[in-house]
């Protein structure tokens, strides 16, 4: 194909993946946590507040291993389809797997990104809280230990 006069070449990346240099675009900063910066931890004071936060860091991280698993899923189901697509033995084959991993990608799209939006967010609170348990053991008596 031609370019138009002045343009440089198009590289086009291989179906399903990213130029390293190149974010995705519906990549959405991280929460901030209150303005206090994304690493600022709430400070524990009491031996309560101490087991209420190490409790919600478990139920929290189990939330968070199961949406890794499943991102997990979803990054196998489309690695798979690529690799049919790139590995298709003629044209026509070429083009039915390309529309097998566009159809998957649009099934899947909306629930995908609300699923890694869900894991970042997590990611964040379950690093605010370590950080805040493990400050409250630093200071604390020697019975409090560290996640």
């Amino acid at each position: 194909t031609r370019q138009p006069a002045g343009r440089p070449p198009a590289t086009r990346q291989p179906a399903g993946r990213q130029s390293a240099t190149r974010q995705p675009a519906t990549r959405q900063p991280l929460p901030d946590a209150g303005g206090r910066g994304a690493t600022a931890a709430p400070r524990i004071e009491s031996t309560e507040a101490y087991h209420a936060g190490k409790r919600r860091f478990r139920e929290r991280y189990r939330r968070y291993r199961q949406l890794d698993v499943a991102l997990a899923a979803l990054t196998a189901l489309f690695i798979g389809l690529d690799d049919k697509v790139r590995g298709a033995s003629c044209e026509d084959a070429r083009r039915e797997a390309e529309a097998r991993l566009v159809e998957a990608f649009r099934a899947k799209k909306r629930s995908m990104l609300q699923q890694t939006q869900e894991y970042r967010a997590l990611h964040v609170e379950l690093k605010r809280l370590k950080a805040a348990v493990n400050g409250y053991v630093e200071r604390a008596p020697k019975t409090a230990v560290a996640l």
